[in-house]
């Protein structure tokens, strides 16, 4: 039997080894080419959380804060990477008429741009249920997702918001367990869709140019817009976190968005449409 198997071996010298070679050599270069391609079409993201931290008095704040710092600020699974900020456009007060917990603050925690790959969304995640445990939200709070490829310009991210908004990918995520996830006050699905896809569409047919406006990272009341001080897409969309909808919910409708965006691809003509000023 012993004799049997090695007849299935090749013999050394039955070996073509310039082919041998070529063959390995091939592999390492597709493997290191799709590497590179990975890596120019890698998706970075970062997350803006708002929130509201339950103050009892102005005394009471640090203590708080400091209690949970490994959450608001040192995160441990961000570390460095977690920035907090107060956020005057949160209203703590929001819809309570008897005027209640005066001393509550609205806050904001913003993650740095993070490759999206599953050990850092597991690293967003936990944050997100550490945060839940200790904050709250009212209408007043959003939740902002920034995303970019990695070596994309701006004309490539409108070419690609362009995209989204074709294919209407944003069906999905205009509500989430019964709640809206869009209003014409602070995330307005019609403006997206004027600015970032009718426009264009003008464009095409006229054979035209849109010049890129420098204002256009104030447009803060667009469902989806192309920031440009980030060069980041950002969807200004969810709301109800920590209150009317479950965390399940918002960080599948979160991880599914990127998803998208990760695969989505766009046709490079439109990113001509665009142009500086200066151009």
């Amino acid at each position: 039997m012993a004799d049997q198997e090695v007849l299935f071996l090749p013999h050394l010298q039955d070996i073509c080894w310039p082919k041998l070679y070529n063959k390995i050599i091939s592999q390492v270069f597709l493997k290191t080419a799709i590497l590179i391609l990975k890596r120019f079409y890698m998706l970075n993201y970062g997350i803006e959380i708002e929130y509201i931290v339950k103050f009892a008095s102005i005394s009471d704040m640090m203590q708080v804060i400091e209690q949970h710092q490994d959450i608001l600020i040192r995160n441990k699974y961000f570390r460095e990477k977690t920035f907090l900020f107060t956020d005057p456009s949160i209203n703590p007060v929001y819809n309570n008429k008897n005027f209640e917990s005066l001393f509550d603050c609205g806050f904001e925690i913003k993650t740095k741009k993070l490759e999206f790959n599953e050990a850092n969304f597991n690293n967003f995640k936990q944050l997100f249920e550490d945060l839940s445990r200790v904050v709250f939200t009212n209408a007043t709070c959003g939740l902002h997702v920034h995303c970019s490829r990695k070596w994309f310009s701006l004309k490539d991210h409108f070419a690609l918001l362009y995209e989204y908004l074709k294919n209407q990918y944003y069906e999905e995520f205009l509500e989430i367990e019964g709640h809206p996830m869009s209003s014409p006050s602070y995330a307005n699905l019609n403006r997206t869709k004027s600015y970032y896809y009718n426009r264009i569409n003008k464009a095409i047919n006229n054979k035209s140019t849109i010049i890129i406006d420098t204002t256009a990272f104030e447009r803060k009341v667009d469902l989806y817009k192309v920031h440009l001080d980030y060069n980041s897409i950002e969807f200004r969309g969810l709301r109800g976190h920590f209150s009317k909808c479950s965390n399940a919910s918002i960080l599948s409708a979160v991880k599914e968005y990127l998803n998208i965006m990760e695969t989505l691809r766009y046709d490079k003509n439109i990113k001509n449409i665009f142009s500086w000023e200066e151009d």
